[in-house]
């Protein structure tokens, strides 16, 4: 139910800051650049490519996180649900 409700929920913000980012590098640039890291590489400012790279950085995990580690997580929890919990199968 948490995903029902939580994932459109950030998920719209996100989709808008990505979609307003690519449509301003297309007018500061004059051209539409949808690799992030490119957008951040072409950036002349050492404290935006620093928050750009940590931003890609919590991206990656947090996705990583989601599709890899909870799931697997919740399969070994469903052999045994009464002997492993959530956090001994993490």
């Amino acid at each position: 139910m948490s995903n029902l409700a939580g994932l459109p929920l950030k998920m719209i913000p996100f989709s808008a800051l990505a979609l307003l980012t690519t449509a301003g590098a297309a007018v500061a640039y004059g051209e539409a650049i949808t690799n992030p890291t490119k957008i951040v590489g072409r950036t002349d400012s050492v404290m935006l490519g620093i928050i750009g790279a940590i931003t890609c950085f919590a991206a990656t995990v947090g996705i990583n996180l989601v599709a890899n580690f909870i799931p697997a997580v919740n399969g070994i929890v469903n052999l045994s649900p009464f002997k492993i919990s959530f956090r001994t199968a993490g």
